[in-house]
């Protein structure tokens, strides 16, 4: 049975293991210093690959084996492994996914806006917020 305080267990779950996953990819990054002075965002840049990747193998599985798993199982696989591990590893594979979901439903133009008006979007609301936040911050002092 997945209720939801059930549900929020399976998600609980699966994003502490991919919280840990992230963490380990980002300090074997720095700890071996890859790519020099972009240790940091090489951790990054290896989570979102790597989440990415399983989330495609993930959504293959689910799509070709649906009808073979009871609908409990599977609803509890998708909050366990997708919502929660995959969702803690990198919320870029979600992205992935939606954007994939749109060039298979959709059209080249409904994607291609999805993903710049994702990216400018989200790095102007980050700029913002940071401008903002600063500033505010400034006021206080």
């Amino acid at each position: 049975m997945t209720g939801p305080f059930n549900s929020l267990l399976y998600v609980a779950a699966g994003g502490s293991l991919g919280a840990i996953t992230r963490y380990s990819i980002g300090h074997l990054a720095l700890r071996f210093g890859l790519l020099g002075q972009m240790s940091a965002i090489t951790g990054t840049l290896a989570a979102n690959i790597l989440g990415c990747f399983l989330m495609g193998a993930a959504l293959a599985t689910l799509e070709l084996k649906e009808h073979t798993i009871p609908s409990d199982e599977l609803v509890r696989l998708k909050l366990f492994a997708i919502t929660g591990f995959l969702g803690a590893l990198t919320t870029f594979s979600t992205y992935g996914a939606d954007s994939l979901y749109l060039f298979k439903t959709q059209s080249v133009k409904a994607t291609l806006l999805y993903i710049g008006g994702s990216n400018l979007l989200g790095l102007l609301g980050l700029y913002v917020a940071y401008i903002l936040t600063g500033q505010l911050i400034q006021s206080l002092r």
